[in-house]
């Protein structure tokens, strides 16, 4: 966006000062096309299974079983291609994208509910075995155990049984249950070129006097990896340090703000929401790869700091 700025002599000797210093850089230098590597990740999408089972039983309904099946051997070989991409990969190994959870109530023993439990991830394990079965993709069982995460809720959670009588205790249906879920994968990572316009693009907007904040904040949102992050940074730090010196340079205004007496002084928060973005893409990319936040505004919201 455009605005008008009002500069003082000290803001004016800046700029002068940063104009010199670009127009005598060197040449950018081009990433390798070997930095870069698409990666493996989970989408949302997935065949699912749930089944709410008797007490202290873990026979699944035929019926239900079948359709499961039909749809997550589907899955699977749409999977299949990524999975023999990625099978042998160490720098980006397959996440595990088989899921079964198993549920008991609180009722009966513990020793009772870690059998009941344990049967129900078994039945789990039967029916993924049988979908990799009707999918025609012949990995061996030992391969299919590696791709699974599998969970057990069958503690006695919150029931104090110095005071309560387990046996005694209301059945709870909704807690005897097995799901299993068989996520679609996907592969994503900007190419070398991609990279290189994304940053083509960003210099292009960010001219001195004229800077437009809601594409850098757009070109940063195309990102899609860590290595994607990574790659940008290496093209910005020659020039500014790092990829969030690049950022707190050109998400900055010198606009003039005034005060209630009179007097005129630099506002920094005008590309506040183009910051905000920012830190919502960096942050969405991080969280799926690393779980945490990588990036956040400073306390008086002036700068991006990015955690490395």
């Amino acid at each position: 966006m455009k605005k008008v700025v009002r500069l003082t002599e000290s803001d004016l000797a800046r700029i002068i000062q940063k104009v010199i210093k670009e127009s005598t850089l060197p040449q950018k230098k081009y990433l390798r096309e070997e930095t870069m590597a698409p990666q493996p990740f989970l989408t949302d999408k997935k065949s699912t299974f749930i089944e709410y089972l008797p007490k202290g039983s873990a026979k699944t309904d035929k019926t239900k079983v079948d359709a499961f099946i039909a749809s997550a051997a589907q899955t699977l070989k749409n999977n299949d291609s990524i999975i023999k991409e990625f099978l042998n990969n160490k720098k980006y190994p397959l996440p595990k994208f088989i899921k079964i959870v198993a549920g008991t109530d609180i009722t009966g023993s513990e020793r009772a509910n870690v059998n009941v439990g344990q049967a129900r991830l078994k039945e789990g394990k039967r029916i993924v075995r049988e979908a990799f079965k009707k999918s025609g993709l012949p990995y061996y069982d030992t391969q299919i155990e590696s791709w699974i995460t599998s969970a057990q809720n069958y503690q006695p959670s919150d029931l104090d049984k110095n005071v309560y009588d387990p046996s005694k205790v209301t059945s709870e249906p909704k807690k005897r249950f097995l799901q299993i879920y068989i996520y679609s994968l996907t592969k994503e990572g900007l190419t070398s070129s991609q990279i290189q316009g994304v940053e083509d693009k960003i210099k292009s907007v960010s001219t001195w006097g004229s800077v437009d904040e809601d594409t850098i904040a757009a070109e940063i949102c195309k990102l899609k990896t860590m290595s994607d992050i990574s790659d940008l940074e290496t093209q910005f730090k020659s020039e500014y340090g790092s990829l969030q010196g690049f950022l707190n340079d050109k998400l900055y205004d010198v606009v003039a703000t005034q005060s209630p007496i009179g007097s005129w002084f630099p506002d920094q928060t005008t590309n506040l929401s183009q910051r905000k973005k920012v830190i919502g893409c960096l942050n969405k990319i991080s969280q799926r790869e690393l779980k945490k936040d990588i990036a956040k505004l400073t306390d008086d919201l002036e700068e991006i700091v990015i955690i490395k």
